[in-house]
């Protein structure tokens, strides 16, 4: 799915496309098994990914791919200032 969008990209200049890659997307609740795919994996929250995602599909990117790094220090951001 991944290649035919950046395919379909390359085919249709105006088409901008942007793959997310989030890491383990833990509840805001933390539960116990949030807490045991933390250990073993990259993770984001769920409200910073909703927040970085809506951000991505309103503002754009100038990258096509965004690490888990990334979308978490977004995400964070984009949450930090709504307080």
């Amino acid at each position: 799915m991944e290649l035919d969008l950046v395919a379909l990209a390359k085919e249709y200049p105006k088409f901008e496309i942007i793959l997310p890659r989030p890491g383990a997307v833990l509840n805001d609740k933390r539960t116990l098994s949030d807490r045991i795919k933390s250990l073993v994996s990259e993770r984001i929250g769920v409200s910073e990914l909703g927040a970085a995602v809506v951000d991505l599909a309103i503002h754009g990117s100038e990258q096509q791919y965004l690490s888990n790094e990334e979308l978490v220090e977004r995400g964070r951001k984009l949450l930090d200032t709504k307080k």
